[in-house]
């Protein structure tokens, strides 16, 4: 549940059956190991160790009756039986993947304190001796579900048959992260809720906050959102290319209420980079794309970015080299009123308004949460940012502009020339950077607002607020 969530006994019963489900030490297992491909009844019993056969058959009859597990009986002698994780499952794999982690990691901690307490409570403790292996199957854990040994997505190369290889995944299900124009995202179904529910789930972002669908033109999005005459004019200039519109949604539309956040509004982009239009062609629907990256940390710009934040939690990794524009969409609403500007991207406002000949809207006061990019702290490193520096101290790293700190072993210059394109492009590839230093703090160098400065400075200022405020 959310902070500050009201509690309501109603939802709070619902709900207890499902949470008693998933947090079953052999459903965890169970999900696990289905978790590598398809398996047998009696491989998965074998796998799991020290379970009996009644307790997996009754496991598994349960997660099947809750939409996580298929069953598959081939009409062999004797009957071959499959187990299979639908896409439900794999949702589910993410979250607990790292609660085992997490149970491994703690076990010793968890088992001292155990001890201590029954020693304190003045009972015959006797001194602990190593836990045996069939116990709880933790020697078994810590040798193949340690995060060192999670599966891993693989990373290849953003051909045709790399391309068709991603489309089939998406097809079963599954996600994937894909280059475009502005930074890698992470792909799925945008007309399957289960499909969305494993991008909320691996980027452990927030279900209220919506996702973009990508197509593959402007007809593709008139299926799917209400266009007046002032979205189709911008939807006419700009795409393909880094905008996102915020539209009603059209009667019949396909892409599912989650990636929607429940809302009767649509957020909708044409890309223009060439993989990202292969891959909506190849899978033949909307694609939901938030950035692949956990949610708030900093946008990924190669495919190493993305490896590096969620390989254990997706299927496939396309890599076309790094994005050339390094900043997300600019995100304009076409909803009541005026166009209102939701997000500064990677075109500039000025361009929009000169396109549009009238000054873009502004927020007055809270607004919904129309679009992504739109959370008070978002982008955000494991570093601390100290913004409009004009010197640099000695513990800290440097996101220079212009020149400002000097050449340093620990700066980088998004522009030396202070060309605001070019530090945009720089922008998430230099922080990725600084980051992997380890300082304490970065300090950010003054950037000007004009033209892309707007976005350079909004990305910024997320990054610097407070972690956790919304």
């Amino acid at each position: 549940m959310e902070p500050g969530h009201n509690h309501v006994p109603s939802e709070c019963s619902r709900i207890a059956p499902v949470l008693s489900r998933i947090g079953d030490k052999w459903t965890i297992l169970v999900v696990i190991l289905l978790g590598e491909g398809p398996m047998r009844f009696n491989e998965l019993r074998r796998r799991v160790g020290g379970i009996s056969q009644r307790m997996l058959t009754l496991t598994v009859r349960g997660l099947e009756r809750d939409g996580f597990v298929t069953r598959t009986v081939f009409p062999t002698i004797p009957p071959r039986v499959d187990y299979e994780l639908t896409p439900l499952g794999h949702s589910l794999l993410t979250p607990i993947q790292q609660l085992g982690s997490w149970a491994m990691q703690n076990i010793d901690l968890i088992e001292d304190a155990q001890h201590r307490f029954d020693r304190a409570s003045g009972r015959d403790v006797p001194a602990r001796s190593p836990v045996p292996a069939a116990r709880m199957n933790i020697s078994k854990w810590k040798s193949e579900y340690s995060p060192a040994s999670l599966p891993s997505a693989r990373i290849i190369a953003a051909d045709a048959a790399g391309i068709a290889e991603a489309a089939a995944i998406i097809h079963r299900g599954g996600i994937v992260a894909f280059p475009t124009e502005t930074v890698y995202g992470l792909a799925a179904d945008a007309t399957s809720e289960a499909a969305v529910a494993r991008i909320y789930a691996a980027k452990a972002r927030p279900t209220f906050n919506p996702l973009i669908a990508h197509v593959a033109s402007l007809d593709a999005a008139l299926e799917q959102g209400l266009f007046s005459a002032e979205a189709q004019h911008l939807a006419k200039a700009f795409w393909p290319g880094p905008l996102t519109l915020v539209v009603p949604l059209a009667p019949g539309a396909t892409v599912c209420p989650a990636a929607r956040a429940g809302l009767q509004s649509i957020a909708l982009r044409v890309p223009v980079h060439k993989v990202a239009l292969g891959l909506i062609a190849a899978a033949g629907r909307p694609l939901a794309a938030p950035s692949a990256n956990r949610s708030g940390r900093v946008s990924p710009v190669t495919a190493a970015h993305v490896a590096e934040d969620l390989s254990d939690a997706i299927d496939l990794i396309l890599d076309g080299g790094r994005c050339p524009m390094g900043l997300e969409s600019t995100v304009i609403a076409c909803l009541e009123g005026p166009p209102r500007l939701l997000r500064p991207g990677a075109i500039a406002r000025v361009d929009i308004e000169a396109m549009l000949g009238q000054a873009l809207a502004g927020s007055a006061g809270p607004i919904a949460l129309h679009s992504p990019g739109m959370l008070a702290s978002h982008y955000a490193p494991r570093a601390k940012l100290r913004l409009d520096a004009k010197t640099l101290e000695s513990s800290e790293a440097g996101l220079d502009f212009g020149g400002i700190f000097g050449k340093r072993k620990n700066v980088l210059d998004l522009s030396a020339s202070r060309d605001l394109a070019e530090a945009a492009a720089n922008l998430f590839d230099f922080l990725h950077e600084l980051d992997a230093l380890g300082p304490n703090r970065i300090a950010v160098a003054p950037i000007p607002f004009e033209g892309l400065g707007e976005a350079i400075n909004d990305r910024l200022a997320r990054a610097a607020a407070p972690r956790g405020s919304s």
